[in-house]
């Protein structure tokens, strides 16, 4: 799915003080395991490497790299990202080149400048084969890519497919979301408001706190808000439908992103056609928590 929140979805996320973008849940384990599989992958890799990070979020990977030793860490995002200022602790990245709103189709450096390649849960939402292909273009021969790539069947998958249909609630045509910005232009009675809530916790009696706790709350302030501050109320209502929206569709950008156990078969297969040897791939999981695919693999 594609909509016109697209473009700002993931610059709003990383704007909101995020260094993890997709973990199964919020849990020291699972950014321990990543950064477990980071570390493994760069110890052997001689410090002063250079590396580009693609697709680099708030520079997770990168933070993790320099807790090994020093690397020269290019950091590319097509978000409008600004880590050592959306981070409240970025001390670890001020030696980071973080390069934002650049497409991994169209990377501005030189041919064969970097030593290494990597991404967490990132290359593939530009299309993983034929983003690779092009970015295979930067690295030099014997350099190494280590990608980490969203599994389909991944707790995270599953923790957003269930997100995605409480925001498909909230945000119905007729729902809770589009009846308070009618209420907000006086279109319609804050009664009406109160029986779309009611009939969104009808429908999805199990709502998050993280989703619709905070709707609702959101929408108790903006009452409270109404009658005294009558623009600040509504600037605070198109604010939060703009971040539902956002996040609805930062959700289905992931789920498109996903591969299955066919799909990574088939862009393994391919990474010999594009000049990679020693090609690896395996699962990694928290406890029992499925994470996503790590691809490792070193160019000829």
């Amino acid at each position: 799915m594609t909509d016109s929140f697209d473009d700002i979805a993931w610059s709003l996320y990383w704007a909101q003080n995020q260094l993890y973008s997709c973990v199964a849940s919020d849990s020291a384990q699972d950014q321990a395991v990543l950064e477990d599989v980071w570390l493994s992958f760069a110890e052997p890799i001689q410090a002063g490497a250079r590396v580009l990070d693609l697709a680099t979020g708030n520079g997770v990977v990168p933070a993790t790299l320099l807790k090994l030793k020093e690397f020269s860490i290019d950091a590319v995002d097509a978000a409008d990202i600004d880590p050592t200022n959306y981070l409240s602790e970025s001390q670890q990245l001020a030696e980071v080149r973080f390069h934002a709103k650049v497409d991994l189709r169209n990377l501005p450096f030189p041919e064969a400048k970097f030593d290494v390649l990597t991404s967490q849960f990132g290359i593939e939402y530009a299309g993983l084969s034929e983003a690779t292909a092009i970015v295979l273009e930067v690295l030099r021969p014997g350099g190494l890519i280590g990608f980490l790539v969203h599994h389909a069947d991944s707790e995270i998958l599953q923790g957003s497919r269930i997100k995605i249909d409480e925001m498909n609630i909230l945000l119905q045509e007729g729902g809770v979301i589009e009846t308070l910005l009618k209420m907000l232009k006086g279109e319609c009675s804050f009664a009406k408001l109160e029986d779309a809530g009611r009939s969104a916790v009808d429908q999805y009696p199990n709502g998050s706190a993280s989703i619709s706790g905070q709707i609702f709350s959101g929408i108790n302030q903006i009452s409270q808000l109404l009658s005294n501050s009558p623009n600040a109320a509504q600037k605070l209502g198109a604010t939060m439908a703009l971040r539902l929206r956002a996040e609805r569709s930062r959700l289905f950008q992931l789920r498109e992103a996903a591969h299955d156990e066919r799909q990574m078969q088939e862009y393994v297969d391919q990474l010999g056609g594009m000049g990679l040897v020693n090609v690896s791939n395996e699962m990694i999981y928290a406890d029992q928590a499925l994470l996503g695919w790590f691809v490792q693999a070193q160019k000829r």
